[in-house]
């Protein structure tokens, strides 16, 4: 069936459809970086773990893009954190992992919640495809 024996609704659905699945292709994606975040939170809070636990370890500390200096802990007391603005903050190792781990939990939910959106897309898609079949 071409485009213009469509009905003025069919061609509505068809268009619904398309923006529906652009809206589900930008929730994978907004899904998979959040994912990223998740994994990296992860692993932030097993190296604070790492250094918690041994706390005179040799340690890898990037300088810049691909760039570390090799240099041993003296203390693992306290971490500054950037918490934006320019403004730092100390915080201890276990203050900072806990902090690290809720961040990791947020995003998880956020994760959760951008599935559940799309399958709730995927359904009202294919309510669109079985009302254009309906009509034809």
């Amino acid at each position: 069936m071409k485009q213009s024996e469509l009905s003025s609704e069919q061609q509505q659905a068809m268009l619904e459809i398309q923006l529906l699945h652009q809206r589900g292709k930008q929730l994978e994606a907004q899904s998979e970086a959040v994912g990223r975040q998740v994994s990296e939170m992860q692993e932030i809070a097993a190296s604070l773990e790492e250094i918690d636990k041994n706390p005179e370890k040799e340690a890898l500390f990037p300088v810049g893009k691909g760039i570390f200096l090799k240099s041993k802990i003296r203390s693992n007391k306290s971490l500054l954190l950037n918490i934006g603005s320019g403004v730092i903050i100390e915080k201890s190792i276990k203050e900072t992992r806990e902090l690290v781990e809720k961040q990791a939990e947020k995003l998880e939910e956020m994760k959760k919640g951008h599935a559940s959106e799309i399958n709730s897309l995927s359904m009202k898609i294919e309510g669109l495809i079985r009302k254009v079949q309906k009509q034809e």
